[in-house]
């Protein structure tokens, strides 16, 4: 979970970049080369609209690191 609102677009501009920190305080790695992608993660369907923010869907389970 990433406070804040992000659609499609927004993730777009942050290729190769430092993406918003997790509520756990980690850093998400986002990649636009090939299809978007979070860590190693494929989003398969972007915004998603949802009453507290925006969910895009992903093919794998991203677990945290202690």
């Amino acid at each position: 979970i990433v406070p804040g609102q992000y659609v499609a677009a927004d993730v777009a501009t942050l290729d190769g970049k430092s993406a918003p920190t997790t509520l756990r305080g980690k850093t998400l790695a986002v990649s636009t080369s090939g299809g978007p992608k979070v860590n190693n993660a494929s989003v398969v369907k972007a915004d998603i609209g949802a009453r507290n923010g925006v969910i895009h869907a992903i093919d794998t389970v991203l677990i945290p690191t202690m």
